[in-house]
């Protein structure tokens, strides 16, 4: 009756056992916990170290809990944590998030917050079994890592360091309150001009950043000239005797210029002085010299001749005002012919110069035809000098 109770007692524990042993206790539920929905989605997040994170910890989103962990795995190539979260399907996380291991309080449990730089969209979300890189992860600052520096601090020395500085700054700020308050003033004022040239200063490092960009894009032909320019430093190696020759030699010629400048200091004070006069009168007379200078390129016509112009010719005009009345009494009181009797091939007046031969190897001229009732020609084949038109003017004008 014992053994029978005890194998109806083992049979349970045996069952329990067997069950206990097809899962973990990661696979037990939890009370609270995010809302995973009936379809989540898994994101591989790769870690350079995960700490104690475990699975079921929590995963944030601007410190909102949307998911979980759901194991923690070595990577393939066995120097990195490929921690698999699982999110829900209405929840998106955009391609560029971060994502960091953080701890909920000082001695709390270790979560991974997902900071979205940018707003999720369908367009632009990690896909279902996205691989996050180590690039973009990053965990925060433990306790023990803040105790430890805490503890270097306090058992270096640093602590007797700083009381050694505070107590220098003391001494030094002693009695120079005036003086220190004045350079805060300073310093006050020149922060203020920076602020104040704040575009000016970024516009002149844009133009720095776009020069450095235009240097780096010409590395090659900055390497050519620093290659090349070994020659023509061996050159000058070379001539340096001459360099300095001449540099001494110009040297010598600067002594002798101002030395030659002293001496002739008082001539040409002197000069300048006595040309003063001269200089003063001229400037008194600009205006009638500028005037008289304005004729000089048309003399000796003025300058409104050259509107009258015209490449081979001139444009003019007379204006002649006559009397018919008289006119014809001048000829009625004329003891001269109305015409040269020369002009018609008859003897030229007294007093009319005759005209000279033709010169051997010219060409004569043609004679002047006879008019009806007269002579011929004028003598010699050409017409007579201008005493024919002078008469006929004379009488005209009343001339004798």
């Amino acid at each position: 009756m014992n053994r029978l109770r005890r194998m109806l007692v083992a049979v349970p524990v045996v069952a329990l056992l067997a069950g206990c042993s097809a899962g973990s206790v990661y696979d037990l539920p939890l009370p609270g916990g995010a809302d995973l929905g009936s379809d989540p989605y898994t994101v591989t997040v790769q870690f350079q170290d995960v700490l104690d994170l475990v699975p079921k910890s929590m995963v944030k989103v601007d410190g909102v809990e949307v998911g979980q962990v759901d194991a923690v795995n070595l990577s393939d190539t066995g120097w990195l944590a490929d921690v698999v979260i699982k999110l829900p399907k209405d929840v998106t996380i955009a391609k560029d998030a971060t994502f960091t291991l953080q701890q909920t309080s000082l001695l709390g449990e270790k979560y991974i917050s997902i900071n979205q730089p940018t707003e999720g969209s369908k367009a632009n979300a990690l896909a279902a079994d996205s691989v996050v890189p180590v690039a973009r992860t990053d965990r925060g600052v433990e306790v023990e890592e803040v105790l430890g520096a805490l503890s270097a601090v306090l058992n270096g020395g640093s602590l007797e360091q700083i009381r050694t500085i505070s107590r220098e700054v003391n001494a030094a700020l002693a009695g120079n309150e005036t003086q220190v308050r004045g350079l805060l003033d300073d310093v006050n004022t020149f922060v203020g001009g920076l602020d104040e040239q704040k575009s000016e200063i970024v516009r002149a490092l844009d133009s720095l950043d776009r020069l450095s960009g235009q240097l780096r894009g010409r590395t090659a032909q900055i390497s050519d000239i620093l290659e090349n320019i070994g020659p023509g430093l061996q050159v000058l190696e070379s001539q340096r005797t001459e360099l300095v020759g001449m540099l001494s030699s110009l040297n010598r010629l600067s002594d002798v210029g101002v030395s030659v400048i002293n001496r002739s200091q008082a001539d040409l004070v002197g000069d300048l002085r006595r040309l003063s006069p001269t200089l003063n009168e001229l400037s008194a007379s600009a205006t009638d010299i500028a005037k008289s200078l304005s004729v000089l390129p048309t003399y000796p016509f003025e300058d409104n001749f050259i509107k009258a112009e015209q490449g081979s010719y001139v444009d003019g005009y007379i204006r002649v005002t006559a009397d018919l009345t008289d006119i014809l009494g001048n000829f009625g009181r004329s003891q001269q012919p109305v015409i040269d009797p020369g002009l018609l091939g008859g003897p030229q007046a007294a007093g009319v110069p005759q005209p000279a031969p033709a010169s051997p190897g010219t060409i004569p001229l043609l004679p002047v035809p006879a008019l009806p009732g007269t002579g011929g020609a004028a003598p010699g084949g050409a017409a007579g000098t201008d005493g024919g038109a002078r008469g006929l003017v004379g009488t005209l004008l009343g001339g004798n």
